[in-house]
């Protein structure tokens, strides 16, 4: 249950965050001399903020963590009916896709902030739980359906395609929605605009200019 992340982990990605970060918000990558001189120039003076900013969050994000994995042990020391355990075991693999190694670079300093409302979501789930255990199993299935169909349009989503790059973010905030509303979530969430993102998920592959083929 209890993934191991260890400091060095953690502090190695997070400064690949940072870098990439800072990198794409100074204008990068570039590939003139004058440019990428210039370019080195922005990172630099970018660094010290972004990293105070990544560094919080992190911290935010882990401690929130802790919370959940603890709560994790707790109720694997407990009996537990099939319907909650199917439960716990979906929560279990989603903190896992959130906080897998290198967390912080995969989900990029734009979701990095809500990393942790995603876990505290998923830490009054398993409060609730304890108590109604089959409330919780409709609002699963949801989840899991959406999510099935997700890993669907990754398989036959063409190279190249931008078009799922939101999805997998938008059923982390319908799971939100499902079994934490009141922690509120980013922007209107359900499952209808998720299947139509979806639908959408066959748009046209980046040129190699980075836009998008038909718009000039």
């Amino acid at each position: 249950v209890i993934m191991l992340l260890t400091w060095r982990s953690i502090i190695a990605f997070a400064a690949a965050a940072v870098i990439d970060h800072v990198l794409m918000a100074s204008g990068g990558p570039v590939f003139t001399t004058p440019a990428i001189a210039e370019l080195l120039a922005s990172v630099k003076s970018g660094l010290g903020p972004a990293s105070a900013t990544i560094g919080r969050e992190v911290a935010r994000t882990l401690t929130t963590y802790a919370k959940v994995q603890r709560t994790f042990a707790e109720m694997h020391a407990q009996p537990r009916s099939p319907s909650m355990s199917a439960s716990v075991n979906d929560a279990i693999e989603q903190v896992a896709r959130l906080m897998r190694p290198g967390f912080a670079a995969r989900t990029g300093v734009r979701r990095l902030t809500h990393l942790p409302r995603y876990l505290d979501a998923v830490l009054h789930r398993l409060q609730k739980l304890r108590s109604d255990p089959h409330r919780d199993t409709p609002r699963m299935l949801i989840a899991r359906d959406l999510e099935a169909e997700y890993r669907d349009a990754l398989r036959s989503a063409r190279p190249g395609s931008t078009g799922l790059l939101e999805v997998r973010w938008m059923v982390e905030e319908l799971r939100v929605s499902l079994f934490a509303q009141h922690l509120g979530t980013d922007g209107p969430i359900s499952e209808q605009r998720i299947r139509a993102a979806l639908q959408a998920s066959t748009a046209t592959p980046l040129n190699s200019a980075g836009q998008r083929e038909g718009n000039g």
